[in-house]
């Protein structure tokens, strides 16, 4: 028989070429693996696709400093002019101080580029010796736009999205945020400020725990002072001499340049 007739139905002999059975095997495996990587496919780009809707579906973080209060750096403490309370743990009744968390992109440098989305009460700490959660804040996950950020006209926290964050405290009496604190000018009242933070909020439907805003890592904040509010013809002094040394220097300016 001569190279390249047909011996059967099944075969073809060239001198090169197996069984035509060989063949269509080999072409339905080829099939197989483009089928087969193309199912691998869409099943890489659904589990993309999740991990997207997870870092942009509502966020959450703990605003809370009992998993280590104990550790230096991380109370809340009474500052300078807060006469023999200099330095103790912040104590007092329960409900004496409201510490809020104000929260906002990635770029906010100050306290009016955040929005305050959560508020909570100080625990109860009658005096310092009988409670050991003096210096602490207790409030636990936030989620979301948390107890007060609807009302600012914050829709929520999204998770995967960094955000700049700030926790301030101030006793209770002297308004419902610290903005309105630090202005009442109330006798013996106190407010202070943590330093800036910045947090990446967890999905809520994650099984990653929820990052701490507390703590001694990358972005966490450490503990901070209460300071006595001065009285507001305090603060409007301090804005005047502000000012005028603003304008003393703006006019030497001018001097030079003539």
């Amino acid at each position: 028989m001569e190279i390249g007739t047909i011996q059967d139905s099944n075969r073809i002999v060239d001198g090169r070429h197996g069984s035509r059975t060989e063949l269509i095997i080999s072409f339905n495996v080829f099939k197989m693996k483009n089928l087969t990587t193309g199912f691998l496919g869409v099943l890489i780009l659904l589990a993309f696709s999740k991990v997207s809707v997870a870092q942009n579906g509502e966020g959450q973080v703990v605003f809370d400093t009992v998993h280590n209060g104990t550790m230096p750096g991380t109370l809340i403490t009474f500052g300078p002019g807060s006469g023999s309370l200099t330095g103790e743990p912040l104590w007092g009744p329960a409900g004496s101080f409201t510490f809020g968390l104000y929260i906002g992109p990635s770029t906010a440098t100050s306290l009016s580029q955040m929005i305050l989305i959560d508020t909570v009460g100080s625990s109860p700490a009658e005096t310092l010796q009988s409670s050991p959660f003096a210096g602490m804040v207790v409030g636990g996950t936030v989620a979301g736009a948390g107890n007060a950020g609807s009302a600012n006209g914050f829709s929520g926290m999204l998770a995967g999205i960094t955000y700049d964050f700030y926790v301030a405290g101030w006793s209770t009496a002297a308004g419902s945020s610290y903005s309105e604190a630090i202005m009442s000018g109330l006798p013996q009242d106190f407010a202070g400020i943590s330093e800036l933070g910045n947090v990446v909020p967890t999905s809520v439907n994650d099984p990653i725990p929820p990052p701490w805003l507390f703590g001694t890592g990358d972005g966490q904040i450490g503990g901070f002072e209460l300071k006595p509010i001065p009285e507001p013809s305090t603060i409007v002094l301090g804005g005047l001499s502000a000012a005028a040394i603003w304008a003393l220097r703006r006019r030497e300016q001018l001097i030079r340049s003539r």
